[in-house]
C-alpha cells in the first residue's frame, strides 16, 4: 500500500515538474513547429527587454544570420581543402558581406567590422579550427624561429 502511494506521489510530481516542457513539445507537434518560432520570440522578448526597437532586433538578428553563414560556409571550405584556409575564409566574408550589401548596406559595414575582428577560431566550427591549428603548428615546427621570435619571447626585467 505504502509503495503505491509513493509512486503515486512521484507521478504526480513528475508530471507537476514537467507538465511545462511536455505541453510546449505538445504545442510545438500540433502546430507543425520545431522550436524556431520559440527561438525567434524569445530574442525578440530579450531584445526589448533591452530596449532595442523593433528595426534594431531585426537588424541585429539579420547580422547574425550572416555571421552563422560565414560560419557554415567557411567551414565547409576550409574542410574540403585545409591548406588555403586563410583565403578561403577571406573569400567567404567577402561573399556574405557583398550578399548582405545587397540588401542591407548600412548592415554590411556592421559585418565587415564584425568579421575584421574575429579570429578563424572564432569564425569556423571547432572542427575545422582544430584541423588549421594543427596545420599552423606542424609549419612552425618545420621552421627554426628566428632570434628575433626567440628574443621577443623572453621576459626581460629591469635590474
Amino acid at each position: 500500500m505504502v509503495d503505491i502511494l509513493i509512486w503515486t506521489a512521484f507521478v504526480i510530481l513528475g508530471f507537476v515538474i514537467l507538465h511545462g516542457p511536455i505541453i510546449a513539445w505538445v504545442e510545438d507537434k500540433l502546430n507543425g513547429d520545431d522550436g524556431h518560432t520559440r527561438m525567434v520570440t524569445a530574442f525578440h522578448d530579450d531584445r526589448r527587454a533591452r530596449g532595442l526597437s523593433y528595426q534594431q532586433r531585426c537588424d541585429e538578428l539579420r547580422v547574425r544570420e550572416a555571421l552563422a553563414k560565414t560560419r557554415r560556409i567557411a567551414s565547409d571550405r576550409v574542410a574540403t581543402n585545409v591548406p588555403s584556409w586563410f583565403d578561403d575564409i577571406q573569400l567567404t566574408k567577402e561573399e556574405v558581406i557583398s550578399d548582405l550589401a545587397s540588401d542591407r548596406p548600412d548592415l554590411s559595414e556592421v559585418l565587415r567590422s564584425t568579421l575584421r575582428d574575429l579570429s578563424y577560431g572564432d569564425i569556423l566550427y571547432p572542427r575545422e579550427a582544430q584541423t588549421v591549428d594543427r596545420l599552423c603548428l606542424q609549419s612552425a615546427k618545420r621552421v627554426a624561429p628566428t632570434e628575433d621570435q626567440i628574443a621577443a619571447l623572453r621576459i626581460v626585467r629591469p635590474g
